[in-house]
């Protein structure tokens, strides 16, 4: 309340000072000295306005001295050097100490503080409000600063807002920018069409263009374009990337690749992201029961990246309509199929091709380890697509050097019935399975024994009606030696 006082007290003093300096012809040459002491009271009208052009007002050392008053109306300038080079500007209003001093031809201005807008020379309709705000602007118009220092290195930069201490005061060039907090687009040179919400928030960037920051440091050491950076220190992985279409969502979030988004942090800044539900448990959970649904439009891909950085696809829809379901790390990936708590693998899919069920190292196009019930098992056996047909020689030869054998499965223990793969390659090799190597038996492939056995039994038969011809031949010999 005192220093109201007092400078009500001044204003009274000098408003005194300049009425008897309009209405008595007296200069400050006559070292002319007002004192008022006690109250002061003015009644009726006083008119403090320039004795050349009324509508201007000048208070202050030197304050509007060069106005032509031809052109320069409606000035007022108000401070020591306010508006003091200012020929034909008009419209303006210089409040504070060299407030608009190298003003020429800007017009329509508003300055408030120490030094702002001291080196305008004809930007027009600009608002710098705080010491050396708009400092050095010369031709920037449309410009609103408001803070000790905001915009202040601008000089022909325009259509800008900048609110807070240093706010956009390395802008030079830059224009269409909205810099809201303290020092939030400081080092701002010619990036344009940016927008900064939150202390220090894109305080680094220099020429970046058409970003949008929000959150205290949001975007501090970030460049380029097009970025949006959400929450406080939301930023590039690295200082001084230079990225375009990047997001960064969330407290501490970093992004590190142009066309990229980020939601959340690493490490303890890390978050669960739901959609459709208030508690996300996993990184991204999909809440609304039947309704939660992921749509892969037209082709796309769901991918995975290995303990090795290789990224590949795990589910694929193609533009053909068709669905895959991809292991293609490297040339001996296996895709696992498990299921239970114990996470058990139940089917394998191995690199070659090889379906593994209840084996995860299926040596067969198709490997079972256990029974397989189906109602019929067929087998391609046309006659279009076979050549050199011929009936098996030696068949019930071959039969009988086979052996029938019971035996135990060392890994299982399990009782069992067959033959020996070895003893049958020996014999019949076409219904053997080797290993790589050639030598090694493996398997037996029980159904091909089908048409050996066939003609074997033929065999069998035609022996068995030789007999039968045989023994007929005896019983009628026998019969005609008796008559």
């Amino acid at each position: 309340m005192v220093s109201l006082v007092s400078t009500l007290e001044k204003i009274v003093e000098i408003t005194f000072l300049i009425t008897l300096l309009l209405f008595s012809n007296l200069t400050m040459s006559q070292n002319l000295k007002f004192e008022v002491e006690g109250n002061a009271k003015i009644r009726g009208h006083l008119d403090l306005g320039d004795e050349q052009d009324a509508s201007c007002l000048t208070i202050g050392i030197d304050a509007g001295i060069s106005q032509s008053y031809l052109f320069a109306q409606s000035n007022t300038f108000v401070g020591s050097y306010a508006g003091r080079v200012t020929d034909d500007g008009f419209n303006n209003s210089f409040f504070g100490a060299y407030s608009g001093r190298e003003n020429i031809n800007g017009h329509s201005n508003a300055f408030f503080g120490t030094r702002s807008g001291h080196q305008n020379t004809n930007g027009f309709f600009n608002s710098f409000f705080g010491p050396d705000s708009g400092a050095k602007n010369t031709t920037g118009s449309y410009n609103s600063y408001f803070g000790a220092s905001s915009g202040m290195e601008n000089i022909n930069g325009h259509s800008n807002a900048f609110f807070g201490l240093d706010s956009g005061r390395k802008n030079i060039d830059g224009h269409s920018n909205a810099f809201f907090g303290a020092r939030s687009g400081h080092q701002n040179t010619n990036g344009f069409f940016n927008s900064f919400f939150g202390p220090d928030s894109g305080a680094n960037n220099t020429f970046g263009s058409s970003n949008s920051y929000f959150g205290h440091s949001a975007g501090a050491s970030g460049y380029g374009h097009y970025n949006t950076f959400l929450g406080a220190e939301a930023n590039t992985f690295s200082p001084g990337d230079t990225l375009e279409r990047a997001i960064a969502i969330g407290y501490k979030s970093k992004v590190d690749c142009s066309n990229c988004a980020v939601i959340g942090g690493t490490g303890e800044d890390a978050v669960n992201v739901g959609i459709g539900t208030p508690s996300p448990q996993a990184k991204l959970h999909l809440g609304g029961g039947d309704s939660s649904q992921i749509l892969l439009e037209n082709g796309g891909d769901l991918m995975w990246k290995n303990s090795l950085g290789v990224i590949k696809p795990v589910l694929a829809l193609h533009t053909d309509n068709n669905v895959y379901l991809d292991a293609t790390t490297d040339a001996s990936s296996t895709l696992i199929f498990r299921t239970n708590p114990s996470n058990a693998e139940q089917m394998v899919i191995s690199s070659s091709g090889d379906v593994g069920i209840g084996t995860s190292t299926p040596g067969e196009r198709l490997h079972v380890d256990g029974n397989v019930l189906a109602d019929a098992y067929n087998m391609p056996s046309s006659q279009r697509w076979k050549t050199n047909i011929k009936i098996l020689p030696d068949a019930l030869d071959k039969v009988v050097k086979l052996r029938g054998v019971e035996y135990d499965w060392k890994d299982s223990g399990k009782h069992d019935i067959g033959l020996i793969a070895e003893e049958v390659g020996a014999i019949i090799p076409e219904v053997v399975a080797f290993e790589k190597n050639g030598i090694d038996a493996r398997s037996v492939d029980y159904a091909r024994l089908v048409p050996i056995l066939i003609e074997a039994i033929k065999d069998l038969n035609l022996s068995n009606q030789a007999l039968q011809d045989e023994v007929e031949q005896l019983k009628l010999a026998i019969n005609n030696n008796s008559n």
